[in-house]
């Protein structure tokens, strides 16, 4: 079960967050119905939000997200990021 919730969880990446792209994930670990994943994100700040205007920086940042999975589909979900990292990179000139 542990590799078919992986699986799982890969796929969500490609669909949600990667555009296809695997590569964001740097570890993945599933044991029994629940699945870890550490990932790097990489993004050009170019619309205006999170708390400053548009500023076409590159910023990366990491985060991690932890999924309770049964019968094949994700049934809670949890993403904690450094966003305390993102606005350093945001902030500096």
């Amino acid at each position: 079960m542990s590799e078919q919730n992986k699986a799982l969880a890969k796929h969500w990446f490609e669909e949600v967050w990667n555009q296809g792209r695997e590569s964001t994930i740097d570890d993945l670990i599933a044991e029994e119905d629940k699945v870890a994943i550490r990932w790097t994100c990489t993004m050009v700040h170019n619309g205006e939000g999170l708390g400053f205007p548009a500023t076409g920086k590159n910023v990366a940042f990491p985060g991690s997200s932890f999924i309770a999975c049964r019968d094949g589909q994700i049934t809670q979900g949890w993403n904690f990021m450094d966003l305390t990292k993102m606005t350093q990179q945001l902030q500096s000139s």
